[in-house]
């Protein structure tokens, strides 16, 4: 019997036989699993790795178990976390920081928050689009999500270059240095999700990681817009760009704003090759801003998509309300507004740039 008979064998009998006792619906799930990875069939392992976690939560949620039943459950449990991790952003981040104290989290407290841009970025990593803009608030955590992203990424395509700018060499080495901590640090668990991904190498100076063996072209390349992209590397995978405008003094002047795209579109875009996919996460400054033009070029495509996830939303409620007390409450964008005039308001807070 071949693995798609098989397949099609054990899925007939969960359908028949819904009253089927746990252990023996687990022991098919994880069969499936399985199967599913070996025939390159992702979604549908995807799939039945949910329908695995969910009967598995569901068992834990009795409280007839015994404590060494509990934690057998309990390492299933996580195990289908670290199993989908290298296919799935949302597991990959829930997983790697689960020996991190809650409060101290990155993920965790923003779930709820950002669960639809995870959802963006997960399809930006499977082709459905080929180019991402993210538009939010300062300190919302925009810059740590997207060096998870990375991370991510580098573990899947060890051995493909990509690339990351911004409009400083601080950005760019905070950039460099979150990626390296993520990698290395043993409280993360990148190492287990991605035994394959080891570090092979890495250069302070130039800012840039390798990953499973040493190459021209490095897994991560970290360059500010300024520091002379050409001839740096190629970028294969992501071209990854955030905060590409410092402050107000740079976004009033519009020389400024045109010397800026024509660095990012002469210098970032050309490190692109054919298939690499474009992530640029910042605050709205101007509507010149590198993602006000690209949103302006790529209106109508339909693989590009430019979320604005504003400080409040329609109801006047904080959009960044995280728990632990790690966001902004209503009160506190309240009180910027107030302090604040209505343009820079609405520019850099509610991601609704305005000519000036």
């Amino acid at each position: 019997m071949n693995n798609r008979e098989l397949i099609s064998k054990l899925l007939k009998d969960l359908k028949k036989h819904t009253n089927m006792q746990d252990n023996l619906y687990l022991q098919k799930c994880e069969a499936l699993w399985t199967l599913y990875i070996r025939e390159s069939d992702i979604s549908y392992a995807l799939g039945i790795n949910l329908e695995f976690r969910k009967r598995i939560d569901k068992i834990l949620s009795s409280a007839n178990l015994g404590i060494n039943q509990r934690k057998r459950l309990l390492k299933k449990y996580w195990q289908t976390f670290s199993s989908a991790a290298p296919y799935d952003f949302h597991s990959y981040l829930l997983y790697i920081e689960k020996d991190r104290d809650a409060e101290k989290r990155f993920y965790q407290p923003i779930i709820k928050v950002l669960c639809s841009v995870i959802k963006d970025l997960q399809d930006l990593a499977d082709g459905k689009l080929v180019r991402l803009g993210i538009s939010m608030p300062p300190g919302t955590g925009k810059s740590t999500l997207g060096i998870f992203y990375i991370t991510w990424l580098m573990g899947k395509e060890a051995l493909k270059p990509s690339l990351a700018t911004a409009c400083a060499d601080k950005l760019t080495r905070s950039f460099f240095d979150g990626a390296l901590q993520i990698i290395k640090d043993p409280k993360y668990k990148f190492s287990e999700v991605f035994p394959d991904s080891p570090l092979a190498s890495t250069n302070s100076k130039d800012e840039t990681i390798d990953l499973k063996q040493v190459k021209r072209f490095k897994t991560l390349t970290c360059r500010s817009i300024d520091s002379g992209l050409t001839g740096a590397t190629r970028c294969e995978v992501l071209a990854y760009a955030d905060d590409m405008v410092s402050g107000s003094e740079e976004a009033l002047n519009h020389e400024r704003m045109d010397i800026l795209w024509t660095k990012f579109s002469n210098d970032f875009m050309s490190r692109m090759k054919q298939d690499c996919k474009m992530l640029i996460i910042g605050t709205r400054w101007s509507i010149h801003d590198p993602i006000g033009r690209l949103e302006q070029r790529y209106l109508d495509d339909e693989k590009s998509k430019f979320v604005k996830l504003p400080a409040l939303d329609i109801n006047g409620k904080s959009n960044f309300d995280y728990d632990y007390g790690v966001g902004f409450s209503t009160e506190y964008f309240l009180d910027l507004k107030e302090n604040m005039d209505d343009i820079s308001w609405r520019t850099i807070y509610m991601q609704e740039p305005i000519e000036r």
